[in-house]
């Protein structure tokens, strides 16, 4: 589309942000059937997927492909796999971000000591490694305010 170079007479290549498809207000005559597609895909309901297959023919057919494939339980098996995969990733994501965050909060602190020429000593950076970060931001805030280590 960009720079016009023809991939192939034999079909289109169309690109819908899914999470954004709940926003369209008018869709164009000659993107109806792109739309549908993409309602199908996005169909959180039986319901909703019938209701687009009866209006489509070849929706339909995917749609009957759909329960075939909902019916045979290594597909099952296969999907539910897939999602604890998912979840699996998502929660070591998580863990990593919360990591990220504590390094970032510790780097700051650092920083911090040595541009208000704060001691770190080795006990203190031990102690300052050893915490989560919902206790090095309130450390960090200290340091910022006082400029000096709280005394304990």
């Amino acid at each position: 589309m960009h720079d016009g170079t023809l991939l192939s007479d034999a079909f289109e290549v169309h690109t819908v942000e899914l999470p954004k498809l709940g926003r369209a207000r008018q869709i164009d005559p000659e993107d109806a059937a792109a739309h549908d597609w993409a309602r199908f895909f996005a169909a959180e309901t039986d319901e909703e997927r019938k209701e687009l297959a009866m209006r489509n023919q070849d929706i339909g057919k995917a749609n009957q492909a759909l329960e075939r494939l909902s019916q045979d339980p290594a597909a099952r098996d296969l999907a539910r796999w897939r999602e604890d995969q998912i979840r699996l990733y998502e929660m070591e994501l998580g863990t990593a971000r919360e990591e990220g965050r504590e390094e970032g909060i510790r780097t700051a602190i650092e920083a911090l000591c040595e541009v208000l020429g704060l001691e770190l000593s080795p006990a203190r950076r031990s102690v300052i490694v050893a915490m989560s970060a919902s206790e090095l931001t309130p450390l960090l805030e200290s340091l910022k305010q006082h400029r000096r280590w709280p005394e304990h």
